[in-house]
Protein backbone atom coordinates (compact mmCIF):
# COMPACT_ATOMS: atom_id res chain seq x y z
CA UNK A 1 0.00 0.00 0.00
CA UNK A 2 1.47 3.34 -1.08
CA UNK A 3 1.36 6.25 1.30
CA UNK A 4 -0.12 9.49 -0.02
CA UNK A 5 2.52 12.10 0.79
CA UNK A 6 0.38 14.88 -0.71
CA UNK A 7 -2.31 14.11 1.82
CA UNK A 8 0.26 14.48 4.61
CA UNK A 9 1.26 17.91 3.29
CA UNK A 10 -2.34 19.06 2.94
CA UNK A 11 -3.19 17.95 6.49
CA UNK A 12 -0.29 19.85 8.06
CA UNK A 13 -1.64 22.64 10.29
CA UNK A 14 -1.02 26.19 9.14
CA UNK A 15 1.09 28.50 11.27
CA UNK A 16 -0.29 31.70 12.77
CA UNK A 17 1.51 33.67 10.05
CA UNK A 18 0.06 31.53 7.24
CA UNK A 19 -3.48 31.83 8.58
CA UNK A 20 -3.15 35.60 8.93
CA UNK A 21 -1.58 36.01 5.49
CA UNK A 22 -4.87 36.65 3.61
CA UNK A 23 -5.52 39.64 5.86
CA UNK A 24 -2.05 41.07 5.21
CA UNK A 25 -2.53 40.44 1.51
CA UNK A 26 -5.70 42.51 1.50
CA UNK A 27 -4.17 45.41 3.41
CA UNK A 28 -0.99 45.45 1.31
CA UNK A 29 -2.55 45.05 -2.14
CA UNK A 30 -5.57 47.30 -1.59
CA UNK A 31 -3.58 50.04 0.10
CA UNK A 32 -1.70 52.57 -2.00
CA UNK A 33 1.68 54.12 -1.32
CA UNK A 34 -0.09 57.44 -0.79
CA UNK A 35 -1.95 55.83 2.16
CA UNK A 36 1.33 55.52 4.03
CA UNK A 37 1.24 59.21 5.02
CA UNK A 38 4.47 60.03 3.17
CA UNK A 39 6.55 62.93 4.39
CA UNK A 40 7.52 65.67 2.01
CA UNK A 41 10.98 64.76 0.72
CA UNK A 42 13.66 67.30 1.56
CA UNK A 43 16.01 67.39 -1.41
CA UNK A 44 19.45 68.82 -2.01
CA UNK A 45 21.38 69.54 -5.22
CA UNK A 46 23.66 66.74 -6.35
CA UNK A 47 26.62 69.07 -5.86
CA UNK A 48 25.99 69.27 -2.09
CA UNK A 49 28.61 68.24 0.45
CA UNK A 50 28.06 65.35 2.83
CA UNK A 51 28.14 67.88 5.68
CA UNK A 52 25.01 69.52 4.23
CA UNK A 53 23.26 66.17 4.10
CA UNK A 54 24.20 65.47 7.72
CA UNK A 55 22.75 68.84 8.74
CA UNK A 56 19.44 68.10 7.00
CA UNK A 57 19.19 64.54 8.36
CA UNK A 58 19.80 65.73 11.92
CA UNK A 59 17.56 68.78 11.78
CA UNK A 60 14.54 66.97 10.35
CA UNK A 61 15.14 63.54 11.94
CA UNK A 62 14.82 61.76 8.62
CA UNK A 63 16.63 58.78 7.16
CA UNK A 64 17.61 59.90 3.68
CA UNK A 65 17.87 62.84 1.29
CA UNK A 66 17.17 62.60 -2.46
CA UNK A 67 19.73 64.46 -4.56
CA UNK A 68 18.45 66.33 -7.59
CA UNK A 69 19.59 68.12 -10.71
CA UNK A 70 19.33 71.87 -9.98
CA UNK A 71 17.73 72.79 -13.30
CA UNK A 72 15.09 70.08 -13.66
CA UNK A 73 14.59 68.84 -10.11
CA UNK A 74 15.04 65.28 -11.38
CA UNK A 75 16.14 62.80 -8.70
CA UNK A 76 19.57 61.44 -9.58
CA UNK A 77 20.23 59.45 -6.42
CA UNK A 78 19.52 59.05 -2.72
CA UNK A 79 21.95 59.38 0.17
CA UNK A 80 20.93 57.68 3.40
CA UNK A 81 22.05 57.26 6.98
CA UNK A 82 23.67 53.97 5.96
CA UNK A 83 25.74 55.78 3.31
CA UNK A 84 26.88 58.30 5.93
CA UNK A 85 27.76 55.45 8.31
CA UNK A 86 30.00 53.87 5.68
CA UNK A 87 31.72 57.18 4.94
CA UNK A 88 32.32 57.82 8.65
CA UNK A 89 34.07 54.46 8.92
CA UNK A 90 36.58 55.48 6.24
CA UNK A 91 36.98 59.24 6.66
CA UNK A 92 37.09 61.94 9.30
CA UNK A 93 34.07 63.84 8.02
CA UNK A 94 35.00 66.87 10.14
CA UNK A 95 38.23 67.29 8.18
CA UNK A 96 37.48 66.08 4.67
CA UNK A 97 35.14 67.68 2.15
CA UNK A 98 33.21 64.88 0.42
CA UNK A 99 30.54 65.35 -2.23
CA UNK A 100 27.25 63.62 -1.44
CA UNK A 101 26.99 62.43 -5.03
CA UNK A 102 30.02 60.18 -4.52
CA UNK A 103 28.17 58.25 -1.80
CA UNK A 104 24.61 58.22 -3.10
CA UNK A 105 22.73 55.13 -4.27
CA UNK A 106 21.99 55.49 -7.96
CA UNK A 107 19.90 55.31 -9.93
CA UNK A 108 17.32 56.17 -7.30
CA UNK A 109 14.46 53.71 -6.94
CA UNK A 110 11.20 55.66 -7.07
CA UNK A 111 7.58 54.61 -7.25
CA UNK A 112 4.38 56.46 -8.17
CA UNK A 113 2.08 57.41 -5.32
CA UNK A 114 -0.60 55.06 -6.70
CA UNK A 115 1.66 51.96 -6.41
CA UNK A 116 0.37 49.29 -4.04
CA UNK A 117 1.87 49.06 -0.56
CA UNK A 118 2.81 45.49 -1.46
CA UNK A 119 4.98 46.86 -4.26
CA UNK A 120 6.62 49.36 -1.89
CA UNK A 121 7.37 46.58 0.57
CA UNK A 122 8.74 44.37 -2.20
CA UNK A 123 11.38 46.92 -3.13
CA UNK A 124 12.25 47.60 0.50
CA UNK A 125 12.76 43.94 1.38
CA UNK A 126 13.91 42.37 -1.89
CA UNK A 127 15.76 45.40 -3.23
CA UNK A 128 17.30 46.43 0.05
CA UNK A 129 15.88 49.99 -0.07
CA UNK A 130 15.01 51.45 3.31
CA UNK A 131 13.38 54.56 1.88
CA UNK A 132 11.40 55.00 -1.32
CA UNK A 133 10.77 58.42 -2.90
CA UNK A 134 7.21 58.67 -4.25
CA UNK A 135 6.49 60.75 -7.33
CA UNK A 136 3.23 62.58 -7.91
CA UNK A 137 2.35 62.62 -4.21
CA UNK A 138 -0.30 65.03 -2.93
CA UNK A 139 1.38 66.94 -0.13
CA UNK A 140 0.33 69.75 2.15
CA UNK A 141 1.03 73.11 0.60
CA UNK A 142 3.84 75.15 2.12
CA UNK A 143 1.81 78.30 1.44
CA UNK A 144 -0.21 77.90 4.62
CA UNK A 145 -3.47 76.54 6.02
CA UNK A 146 -6.42 76.19 3.70
CA UNK A 147 -4.28 75.95 0.58
CA UNK A 148 -4.84 73.11 -1.85
CA UNK A 149 -2.38 70.17 -1.74
CA UNK A 150 0.40 70.25 -4.28
CA UNK A 151 2.02 67.38 -6.12
CA UNK A 152 5.62 66.73 -5.15
CA UNK A 153 8.07 64.10 -4.00
CA UNK A 154 7.02 62.11 -0.97
CA UNK A 155 9.20 59.78 1.08
CA UNK A 156 8.23 56.55 2.83
CA UNK A 157 10.16 54.13 5.03
CA UNK A 158 9.50 50.73 6.55
CA UNK A 159 8.20 52.54 9.65
CA UNK A 160 5.43 54.00 7.49
CA UNK A 161 4.40 50.44 6.62
CA UNK A 162 4.37 49.50 10.32
CA UNK A 163 2.22 52.53 11.14
CA UNK A 164 -0.17 51.72 8.29
CA UNK A 165 -0.65 48.13 9.47
CA UNK A 166 -1.22 49.36 13.02
CA UNK A 167 -3.88 51.80 11.83
CA UNK A 168 -5.59 49.12 9.75
CA UNK A 169 -5.42 46.32 12.30
CA UNK A 170 -6.01 48.44 15.37
CA UNK A 171 -8.77 46.87 17.42
CA UNK A 172 -8.39 43.48 15.74
CA UNK A 173 -5.07 42.86 17.46
CA UNK A 174 -5.54 44.81 20.68
CA UNK A 175 -8.59 42.95 21.97
CA UNK A 176 -10.74 46.08 21.75
CA UNK A 177 -13.20 44.03 19.72
CA UNK A 178 -14.09 40.38 20.11
CA UNK A 179 -12.74 38.30 17.21
CA UNK A 180 -15.29 36.04 15.55
CA UNK A 181 -14.75 32.72 13.80
CA UNK A 182 -15.88 34.15 10.45
CA UNK A 183 -13.65 37.19 10.66
CA UNK A 184 -9.99 37.63 9.76
CA UNK A 185 -9.77 39.26 13.16
CA UNK A 186 -9.57 35.85 14.84
CA UNK A 187 -6.43 34.81 12.96
CA UNK A 188 -4.87 38.24 13.42
CA UNK A 189 -5.66 38.27 17.13
CA UNK A 190 -4.08 34.85 17.63
CA UNK A 191 -0.99 35.89 15.68
CA UNK A 192 -0.45 39.16 17.54
CA UNK A 193 -1.09 37.49 20.88
CA UNK A 194 1.94 35.28 20.29
CA UNK A 195 5.38 36.25 21.59
CA UNK A 196 8.18 38.05 19.79
CA UNK A 197 10.24 34.93 20.41
CA UNK A 198 8.16 33.23 17.70
CA UNK A 199 9.84 35.48 15.11
CA UNK A 200 13.34 34.42 16.21
CA UNK A 201 14.92 37.87 16.77
CA UNK A 202 18.40 38.40 15.32
CA UNK A 203 21.51 37.65 17.35
CA UNK A 204 22.52 40.95 18.95
CA UNK A 205 25.63 42.87 17.96
CA UNK A 206 27.20 44.32 21.10
CA UNK A 207 30.10 46.48 22.23
CA UNK A 208 31.24 47.71 25.65
CA UNK A 209 30.30 51.22 26.74
CA UNK A 210 33.98 52.15 27.11
CA UNK A 211 34.46 51.89 23.31
CA UNK A 212 34.69 54.91 21.05
CA UNK A 213 32.16 55.88 18.42
CA UNK A 214 34.82 55.14 15.81
CA UNK A 215 35.17 51.54 17.03
CA UNK A 216 31.40 51.17 17.15
CA UNK A 217 30.93 52.51 13.63
CA UNK A 218 33.58 50.12 12.29
CA UNK A 219 31.74 47.20 13.93
CA UNK A 220 28.41 48.29 12.43
CA UNK A 221 29.86 48.63 8.94
CA UNK A 222 31.60 45.23 9.12
CA UNK A 223 28.28 43.58 10.03
CA UNK A 224 26.14 45.77 7.72
CA UNK A 225 23.77 46.73 10.49
CA UNK A 226 22.19 49.95 11.68
CA UNK A 227 22.45 49.42 15.43
CA UNK A 228 24.69 48.10 18.20
CA UNK A 229 23.58 47.31 21.73
CA UNK A 230 25.89 48.89 24.32
CA UNK A 231 26.72 46.76 27.36
CA UNK A 232 27.91 47.81 30.81
CA UNK A 233 30.47 46.07 33.01
CA UNK A 234 27.95 43.53 34.28
CA UNK A 235 26.79 42.62 30.77
CA UNK A 236 23.45 44.41 31.12
CA UNK A 237 22.00 46.66 28.42
CA UNK A 238 23.36 50.15 28.96
CA UNK A 239 22.15 51.72 25.71
CA UNK A 240 21.79 51.38 21.98
CA UNK A 241 23.73 53.21 19.28
CA UNK A 242 22.22 53.71 15.85
CA UNK A 243 22.99 55.49 12.60
CA UNK A 244 20.70 58.29 13.75
CA UNK A 245 22.71 58.71 16.96
CA UNK A 246 25.89 58.96 14.88
CA UNK A 247 24.44 61.71 12.74
CA UNK A 248 22.58 63.74 15.36
CA UNK A 249 24.90 63.39 18.35
CA UNK A 250 28.31 63.21 16.72
CA UNK A 251 28.60 64.34 13.09
CA UNK A 252 26.05 67.17 13.23
CA UNK A 253 27.98 68.62 16.17
CA UNK A 254 31.24 68.54 14.23
CA UNK A 255 32.85 65.93 16.48
CA UNK A 256 35.37 63.37 15.24
CA UNK A 257 34.21 59.79 15.82
CA UNK A 258 37.51 58.80 17.44
CA UNK A 259 37.20 61.45 20.13
CA UNK A 260 33.71 60.59 21.39
CA UNK A 261 32.99 57.65 23.76
CA UNK A 262 29.99 55.71 22.55
CA UNK A 263 28.48 56.05 26.03
CA UNK A 264 28.14 59.80 25.39
CA UNK A 265 26.42 59.38 22.01
CA UNK A 266 24.20 56.33 22.59
CA UNK A 267 20.53 56.34 23.48
CA UNK A 268 20.72 55.39 27.14
CA UNK A 269 18.26 53.01 28.80
CA UNK A 270 16.49 52.02 25.58
CA UNK A 271 13.04 50.50 25.58
CA UNK A 272 13.35 46.71 25.69
CA UNK A 273 10.97 43.81 25.23
CA UNK A 274 11.05 40.43 26.92
CA UNK A 275 10.97 37.22 24.93
CA UNK A 276 7.34 36.79 25.96
CA UNK A 277 6.20 40.28 24.93
CA UNK A 278 3.44 40.10 22.34
CA UNK A 279 3.73 40.96 18.68
CA UNK A 280 0.91 43.44 19.27
CA UNK A 281 3.08 45.37 21.72
CA UNK A 282 6.05 45.30 19.34
CA UNK A 283 3.98 46.62 16.42
CA UNK A 284 2.60 49.41 18.59
CA UNK A 285 6.10 50.50 19.62
CA UNK A 286 7.41 50.43 16.06
CA UNK A 287 4.36 52.29 14.75
CA UNK A 288 3.89 54.96 17.40
CA UNK A 289 7.34 55.32 18.96
CA UNK A 290 10.64 56.42 17.49
CA UNK A 291 11.92 52.85 17.61
CA UNK A 292 13.53 51.04 14.70
CA UNK A 293 15.41 48.49 16.83
CA UNK A 294 14.21 46.88 20.08
CA UNK A 295 16.59 44.85 22.29
CA UNK A 296 15.02 41.60 23.52
CA UNK A 297 15.88 40.43 27.04
CA UNK A 298 15.03 37.42 29.18
CA UNK A 299 13.42 37.60 32.61
CA UNK A 300 16.80 38.29 34.19
CA UNK A 301 17.34 41.28 31.88
CA UNK A 302 20.04 39.47 29.90
CA UNK A 303 20.22 40.42 26.24
CA UNK A 304 19.09 37.59 23.94
CA UNK A 305 18.31 39.31 20.63
CA UNK A 306 17.36 42.43 18.69
CA UNK A 307 14.18 42.94 16.70
CA UNK A 308 14.31 45.52 13.90
CA UNK A 309 11.21 47.02 12.33
CA UNK A 310 12.32 45.76 8.92
CA UNK A 311 12.76 42.16 10.07
CA UNK A 312 9.48 42.38 11.98
CA UNK A 313 7.44 43.54 8.98
CA UNK A 314 9.25 41.12 6.66
CA UNK A 315 8.33 38.18 8.92
CA UNK A 316 4.68 39.23 9.19
CA UNK A 317 4.27 39.58 5.45
CA UNK A 318 6.54 36.77 4.24
CA UNK A 319 3.73 34.93 2.46
CA UNK A 320 2.79 38.05 0.50
CA UNK A 321 6.43 38.75 -0.31
CA UNK A 322 6.86 35.17 -1.49
CA UNK A 323 3.91 35.67 -3.81
CA UNK A 324 5.65 38.74 -5.27
CA UNK A 325 8.83 36.76 -5.75
CA UNK A 326 10.70 38.58 -3.01
CA UNK A 327 11.63 35.53 -0.98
Amino acid sequence: MHRNHNADIISMPLSHLQRASPAFRRFLFEGKASDLHPKRAITLPESSAVSSVVEVLAKHEIGCVPLTKPASGEIVGVISERDILGAAAEHDLTQKMILASTLMSKPAQTLPAYASIARVLYFMVAGGYRHIPLTGTLLKSTAGEGKAPVRGIGLVSIKNVASYLYRCLGSKISGATTPTSDDIGEDLFELFSSSVKSLTPCKPLTIHESSSVQETVALMVSHNTGSVVILGDNGSVSGIFTERDLIARVLAKGAATGSVPVAEAMTARPHTLTEESTLSLALGLFAEGKYRHLPIVDHEERLVGVLSVKDFIKALTEEVLRELGAT
